[in-house]
């Protein structure tokens, strides 16, 4: 069995401007197959009220799709955002800038497919 993953780089600001369009690439993943998807949050220096509900949005139709969604290589300043709106306890949210994906899925072949 082959789980399909996707990274996904973010921008460094996730605002209104950026959200749809993030919303839209990751219905188009789900409808491709992908069942994982890691968020990688490692240049984004500030979420916008847009961008918070654009994540939410992600994770209700990742969910409804039986998908995972998780969140890498969080800042300082995105985890202090997270954990001040509860969304900490919303989104899994890998413990260290190193986790890999062979970490999550070590006995099934796993597809990295690369933005």
């Amino acid at each position: 069995m082959s789980i399909f993953v996707k990274t996904i780089q973010s921008p460094e600001i996730l605002d209104s401007q950026y959200a749809w369009e993030f919303h839209q690439e990751i219905e188009s993943l789900i409808a491709a197959g992908v069942k994982i998807f890691l968020l990688d949050l490692k240049s984004v220096t500030f979420i916008s009220n847009s961008g918070l509900m654009a994540l939410i949005s992600i994770w209700r139709s990742a969910r409804a799709a039986n998908c995972q969604l998780m969140l890498k290589s969080t800042s300082h300043q995105v985890k202090m955002l997270l954990e001040l709106t509860g969304l900490d306890r919303v989104f899994e949210v890998l413990p260290d800038f190193n986790s890999s994906v062979e970490d999550l899925v070590p006995t099934k072949k796993t597809v990295v497919l690369n933005k």
